[in-house]
């Protein structure tokens, strides 16, 4: 169908203006032009709010029919607050499993934003970031990605997209499992406001508890980022791993009875039951046509992350010598 593959279209525009940004703000630093905490993360934010009001400007589709903004029913809310607090382990568990291998970006970018004021970090980390996502990552491209038909598969696909523009190793491995379950989240509860919610949560519960830590410490006279990187040893990433496993496999399985229970609340449960099926569920997609999720720009867009990820800094560091 013309909108999954304007919308792999769409995601392949947005890694190009990202990379390009981000070659930008690496030579202005090298030149000892520096943007600033602030700047660089309302650059970041715009660079994917901006082209997601210019789709549909270009395109023609209107937002609300595109999106659903529906209203979410009394305690379903609630709901959604419980449900993300549940998989944080799991969230927690592949975070550090990918520290194995890669270093902890996530703690790095919240020791940057320290600088500035805690109120400006929440708003930017906890609210303005998580809305632009959504609406970009969940909105824009996992409205297009559904009309495939096949809800499961672009509700994997808009996790791996939603991950793989991190552009790092660390935060894609637990992106990606955010991405697919705040899709699910979206079709449980017919609205991009229960995956914004979720989103916010994360966030703003991730910047306070970091927040919180880092004044703490800094009363002592210890920065705590400094001292987290040096401490974090790899028997003791091994050993978070070991408690993370048991309590994650829990608050998972009630996780996935929350998640019910709030498809259920908002009638939702016989839709949710379709997600999973092997065939297109009734009304989506055409008959007898064959859809896919992942077209050709999407497989570029995927290939320009992974070179990003794994290889670009190696070519920088080579050309630079």
């Amino acid at each position: 169908m013309k909108e999954v593959k304007r919308v792999n279209t769409f995601f392949l525009i947005l890694v190009i203006l990202h990379i390009a940004a981000s070659l930008i703000v690496s030579m202005l630093d090298m030149q000892a032009v520096r943007l600033g905490t602030f700047s660089s993360l309302m650059l970041t934010q715009m660079l994917i709010l901006v082209p997601s009001f210019l789709f549909f400007l270009i395109s023609g589709y209107d937002i609300g029919e595109w999106i659903s903004f529906k209203r979410l029913k009394a305690g379903t809310v609630a709901l959604v607050v419980l449900f993300t607090f549940l998989i944080m382990p799991l969230v927690s568990f592949i975070n550090v499993f990918s520290q194995l291998f890669t270093d902890n970006t996530a703690v790095d970018l919240i020791g940057d934003v320290a600088d500035i004021s805690p109120l400006i970090t929440v708003l930017i980390v906890g609210f303005i970031g998580p809305f632009c996502e959504e609406f970009t990552f969940r909105g824009v491209i996992y409205g297009g990605l559904r009309r495939s038909g096949y809800l499961c598969a672009a509700a994997a696909v808009n996790g791996i997209f939603f991950g793989l523009m991190h552009l790092n190793l660390n935060q894609f491995s637990y992106a990606l499992v955010l991405g697919f379950v705040m899709s699910l989240l979206v079709e449980a509860t017919g609205s991009i406001w229960a995956s914004v919610i979720a989103h916010v949560t994360v966030n703003t519960w991730n910047a306070a508890m970091m927040l919180m830590l880092d004044k703490m410490y800094s009363a002592m006279g210890i920065d705590v980022f400094e001292e987290a990187a040096g401490a974090v040893t790899t028997d003791v990433k091994l050993s978070m791993m070991g408690g993370l496993i048991v309590v994650s496999v829990v608050t998972t399985l009630l996780a996935a009875g929350v998640f019910i229970g709030l498809s259920s609340h908002e009638g939702r449960l016989d839709h949710v039951k379709t997600i999973f099926r092997t065939g297109s569920p009734a009304g989506e997609g055409r008959e007898g046509e064959k859809n896919r999720v992942m077209t050709l720009s999407g497989y570029l867009a995927a290939g320009l992350c992974i070179f990003v990820i794994f290889f670009l800094d190696k070519v920088i560091g080579y050309f630079s010598r």
